[in-house]
């Protein structure tokens, strides 16, 4: 079997903070656990897609692995290398290797730069080039993500939103990096625009022979485009599996709640996803995880035992089909 290019065993990252208790106002520290304990295994040239209702720690896990925060626990591997302590001028050169598309195009953009400056800003940081060589390198960019150069010389502002996410396309691609980490890429875009920049995205794949972890929380999107889905519930991995495979036999309760609330246009692809569930009850706190079953409180299939048991491990129930629910072991 080839090595992954991508794998993270237990990586963990944890926010602190202080509050103060009256009436003696003695700081106590609060944990919020964002990710706990996610090991992932992504191979060259395939589409991992992360999965989970906002606040699942689904980009707080892709900006560990890109190390634009650092994790609290837990190591990580790229192209078979330890990558999980790296600083100084190996992490530099590592940002070549890794980029990641956010999901605001708006935000994510300098308004006060230029496009061909917002695209050619990894070329000066990283790459020996002059003036001229680097213009031309932008030219290039923009015509890969499907932009004419005539947008060089303007301002974020003046683009629509795809335009905008193009751009930041185009600036993740140019340092030729092996993984791209694409943060929610459609979700601030009109539905057919949403459309676009997905195909967009796997022309690019196919001809530069990328590989993207790619966050959402719209399992719809991701049906015809990725290899294998992650599903994530308040910063754990929940299921695991082939695409295919997930969406013809999904085995958590959370993972049928997110398919039965994806839309569909026929008949026949209703037949294909789980009937209509609607969750109910509170959303645990990652402040204080439940040692429990984390999904329990929410779920309509749980157990007088799964409020008593810990919380469960995450087991192979069938080849490369991984659950965490004791239940869906049978």
């Amino acid at each position: 079997m080839t090595e992954p290019l991508l794998k993270t065993q237990d990586l963990c990252k944890f926010f602190f903070s202080r509050a103060w208790k009256l009436p003696s106002l003695k700081p106590r520290i609060i944990t919020v656990r964002a990710v706990d304990k996610c090991s992932v295994e992504l191979k060259q040239g395939d589409i991992l897609a992360v999965v989970g209702e906002s606040g699942s720690g689904k980009t707080t896990l892709g900006q560990s692995i890109a190390r634009i925060i650092n994790p609290t626990g837990g190591r990580v591997w790229f192209n078979g290398r330890e990558i999980t302590g790296v600083e100084g001028p190996d992490l530099k050169a590592l940002r070549r290797e890794i980029q990641m598309v956010f999901q605001d195009p708006g935000s994510s953009l300098n308004p006060r730069h230029r496009i061909d400056d917002i695209i050619a800003l990894p070329l000066k940081i990283h790459q020996d080039l002059s003036r001229g060589e680097r213009r031309e390198r932008v030219k290039e960019l923009l015509h890969l993500v499907q932009l004419p150069a005539e947008l060089m010389p303007r301002y974020p502002h003046a683009l629509s939103g795809g335009q905008k996410q193009r751009v930041g396309i185009a600036r993740a691609l140019a340092l030729n990096p092996k993984l791209v980490i694409l943060d929610e890429p459609t979700s601030a875009l009109d539905v057919s625009v949403q459309a676009k920049i997905l195909h967009l995205l796997k022309e690019l794949q196919n001809r530069l022979g990328l590989t993207y972890l790619l966050i959402t929380h719209n399992l719809s999107i991701v049906k015809n485009f990725s290899d294998k889905i992650m599903v994530m519930y308040l910063g754990r991995i929940v299921e695991m599996a082939s695409t295919e495979r997930l969406f013809a036999n999904p085995l958590h309760p959370y993972t049928r709640a997110l398919l039965s609330a994806t839309p569909v246009i026929t008949e026949e692809e209703r037949k294909h996803i789980p009937a209509e569930i609607t969750l109910e009850g509170e959303i645990p706190s990652p402040v204080n995880v439940p040692r429990t079953c984390a999904f329990y409180s929410r779920c309509q299939e749980k157990k007088p035992s799964c409020g008593e048991t810990n919380n469960p491990e995450l087991e192979e129930v069938e080849s490369g089909h991984w659950v965490r629910c004791p239940f869906a072991l049978v």
